[in-house]
């Protein structure tokens, strides 16, 4: 599981990267801005947190200031929602990863020495499943742009 996840946001890297090359759209640049962080991230270590939340912030920001350039981004609903569970699949295994899983548990179990059962798998197989979700979201930008035509239809 630990090789799945850094080859998932690779390939989210260069999807993200040729799609900007061949479409100029700012929205791939945006993705491929994230995929930078989070792959640096997941190859540096715990340490390197912390840039990735400040790009996060920065990238968040960004998307407020200027939503017309990463509109094809905000307006396909299967890109949005493949974000938005990456960012569920990333929480629960950072929830899982430090433990606070596991202290709920002593709080609702009243004993200290339980553990979640194969927390260690089931953090790595969600990770691997947000590098899923990253992978399929210039897909379905692409999918989003092609499935809404620009002249409308006369009835």
């Amino acid at each position: 599981m630990e090789v799945v996840h850094p080859a998932l946001l690779a390939g989210f890297l260069l999807v993200s990267l040729l799609r900007l090359w061949v479409s100029r759209d700012t929205a791939f640049a945006f993705l491929a801005i994230l995929s930078v962080f989070v792959l640096g991230r997941e190859l540096m270590g715990q340490g390197s947190t912390v840039i990735l939340y400040a790009a996060l912030i920065g990238l968040i920001i960004y998307g407020n200031r200027y939503p017309d350039r990463i509109a094809s981004l905000l307006q396909s609903k299967w890109a949005t929602s493949f974000l938005g569970m990456c960012f569920v699949c990333y929480l629960s295994s950072q929830l899982l990863d430090r433990g606070i899983v596991k202290r709920v548990g002593w709080l609702i179990l009243w004993d200290t020495s339980w553990k979640p059962p194969f927390s260690s798998n089931l953090e790595e197989a969600l990770e691997s499943l947000g590098g899923l979700f990253l992978l399929l979201s210039p897909f379905a930008i692409r999918a989003g742009v092609r499935s809404n035509p620009t002249r409308k239809k006369e009835y």
